[in-house]
């Protein structure tokens, strides 16, 4: 067996939790991350910022982004948010940037494809310009003007790339 064949034979191992014990009593991650965003909700609704900010904060701790990456799928975006409304701008500004930037990885993957490629693939990249406005709008509605120029001006220059190369289709 070579190095390579090692490290691949590891990572699937891990990613079938087969490298350590598994609790059955342990719940996953996107459950844990659905019951904190709502109790976030709630005490934002009744006023208690200190207790969402922990309840967001002990999120980040129990389920660090380095384990589940920041995706709209896990609720990334909505924790994004609920650190503006808290006025935790720079723990929402990190979250929002590492959504964006993924967000624009993907568009500049579609456009890497040729032009064929590109309109069997369209929805995809319509899908993820999508995801990038709504943060880019998020930003903006929360004052985090830097970071909503830099990525409204690849959104759009992404954009206008796209509808150039699908005219001729």
């Amino acid at each position: 067996m070579t190095g390579q064949q090692l490290k691949n034979s590891i990572l699937q191992m891990a990613v079938q939790g087969k490298l350590v014990p598994q609790d059955p009593n342990d719940e996953p991650a996107s459950v844990l991350l659905e019951r904190i965003r709502k109790e976030k909700e709630q005490l934002i609704k009744e006023g208690k910022k200190d207790k969402a900010l922990a309840a967001l904060d002990y999120a980040e701790k129990m389920i660090p982004s380095y384990n589940v990456p920041y995706d709209w799928a896990n609720g990334a975006f909505q924790m994004a948010e609920a650190y503006y409304q808290l006025g935790q701008n720079e723990k929402a500004n990190k979250i929002i940037d590492e959504l964006a930037n993924k967000s624009l990885e993907y568009m500049i993957w579609y456009l890497s494809l040729t032009d064929y490629q590109l309109s069997i693939a369209s929805e995809n990249f319509m899908y993820n310009a999508g995801l990038l406005d709504a943060e880019v709008r998020l930003m903006e509605k929360y004052k985090s003007e830097e970071l909503a120029k830099h990525y409204s001006e690849q959104l759009d220059q992404l954009y206008n790339e796209y509808v150039t190369r699908m005219k001729g289709k």
